[in-house]
């Protein structure tokens, strides 16, 4: 009856039922007392074989089947599940039974239901109605009573019920009243018991629910539509904003290549004139044997100088042709430049001969670079610094790394500079990050994909 067996013991079932065909073999194989099931009746009467067998509706276990023989080996695995099959028709009709007689007894105390119950004929002729059935009939009007067709729009409710043979639920508005009917049909019997609720206040509640959910949906979608045209104002507007950093980064790369040519082409000339003249002033004063000549000469030593110091100022500004893939060389120079004008060392490393083939994107890397030392030099005081380009198989990086004074917050915050590089990071796809370097100083780290520079890799 609880449905407690062990399927893996010899005299249970996968039904759930249990069987044996000798008593005296069963009791000495019992595992434990608690298989001892046989009761002791059956003991006493001298059955050798024996059953149990569930009568089951559905899942349900409602009773059990007892089968008893005085002579062994009676019963069989076969005839117990033949049994089973028996006993599932009988729980089945059971069941329903019990069913039918709940809602006979419900139908035959109506008094105690304050709700309309009524009893409908197959030809639809109202066989009962209780008080309060009466009552709904009367006062909504339906102009029928007992032994009467039922009203209309309950035909198709009771034909349903009685077709289909299953309960069935529908709501009926009765003038300003909403009830919901539940039609059980009593087959052998011919007839439904049909039950009333008024489900009005409800109802009403429902619709009020589904009204201010609908009235939320509409504000929700009104809400997400001048969000959406909100949202796509501002990627207008970031478009617009990067579109113009980036002109503008392009107009000052143009204006500091002019300025490169300048020192380059015009100032390095006139100050490849002046040291020309001042030397041939030198030679003069020399030949006259003049004290003047040592002051020719310290001026041909200051012009050839300042010669220096232009063409790395241009070199700076205008670095040389990084269309054919020079970043490499670009980087070296720049290291050799700094050491020249600033008296700072610095290195550049790069393990791998790397070939950038996109212009853009190794301008963006050198000016990276380059504001990296200037900002070494400027604000971190650094007496050392180390430029390094790794190439990875999917990401290459460029690092500066100085040993000057460890990274200023505030620069980080007000900083052109950095806002600059991050720009420029940011333009041709890469990330870029400024800490503090382990043994002190600054480490500022750009990583960027390979494709997007397309990076060509010789050992």
């Amino acid at each position: 009856l609880c449905g407690d067996i062990d399927s893996a013991l010899p005299f249970f079932t996968e039904g759930g039922s249990f069987f044996t065909a000798s008593k005296e073999q069963f009791l000495a194989s019992a595992p434990s007392q608690k298989w001892q099931v046989l009761r002791n009746r059956c003991n006493q009467e001298g059955y050798e074989s024996q059953a149990l067998v569930p009568l089951r509706s559905g899942e349900k276990t409602i009773g059990l089947m007892e089968l008893g023989d005085h002579k062994p080996e009676r019963l069989t695995l076969d005839l117990v599940r033949f049994f089973e099959n028996i006993g599932t028709s009988l729980g089945t009709a059971l069941a329903r039974i019990n069913a039918e007689q709940q809602i006979e007894s419900l139908a035959r105390f109506p008094s105690e239901n304050p709700s309309p119950v009524f009893r409908i004929a197959k030809d639809k002729i109202i066989l009962y109605a209780n008080q309060a059935g009466q009552q709904l009939l009367k006062q909504y009007n339906y102009n029928c009573g007992l032994g009467e067709q039922a009203p209309e729009d309950w035909e198709k409710l009771i034909s349903t019920a009685l077709t289909l043979n299953t309960t069935q639920t529908l709501d009926l508005k009765c003038q300003q009243r909403v009830f919901s009917f539940t039609a059980t049909p009593v087959t052998e019997s011919g007839y439904i018991n049909m039950y009333g609720f008024d489900v009005t206040e409800q109802r009403n509640a429902e619709r009020k629910i589904l009204k201010l959910n609908q009235e939320l949906e509409r504000r929700v979608a009104d809400r997400t539509s001048r969000l959406t045209k909100t949202n796509k104002q501002l990627l207008w507007e970031i478009v617009q904003r990067k579109r113009l950093e980036k002109d503008l980064l392009s107009v000052s790369e143009r204006e500091q290549k002019r300025i490169g040519q300048e020192l380059h082409d015009s100032v390095g000339q006139q100050f490849t004139g002046i040291a020309f003249m001042a030397k041939v002033l030198e030679q003069k004063l020399v030949q006259k044997s003049l004290p003047q000549a040592a002051d020719a000469a310290q001026i041909v030593k200051l012009v050839n100088e300042a010669i220096e110091q232009a063409r790395a100022l241009a070199k700076g500004l205008y670095p040389i042709d990084l269309t054919g893939g020079n970043l490499v060389a670009a980087l070296q120079e720049l290291a050799g430049s700094i050491h020249r004008l600033f008296g700072v060392d610095c290195d550049f490393k790069s393990e791998n001969r790397l070939k950038i083939s996109s212009s853009t994107v190794a301008a963006h890397l050198y000016r990276i670079a380059q504001e990296a030392v200037a900002n070494a030099i400027k604000h971190g005081k650094a007496n050392c610094i180390c430029i390094r380009l790794e190439n990875g198989r999917e990401k290459s990086v460029l690092t500066v790394e100085n040993d000057g004074l460890d990274f200023p917050e505030k620069l980080a915050e007000k900083g052109l500079g950095l806002h600059i590089m991050n720009h420029r990071a940011d333009i041709i796809g890469a990330s870029l990050q400024v800490n503090k370097a382990d043994k002190g100083g600054t480490i500022v780290k750009c990583t960027f994909l390979n494709k997007s520079g397309r990076i060509d890799t010789n050992e």
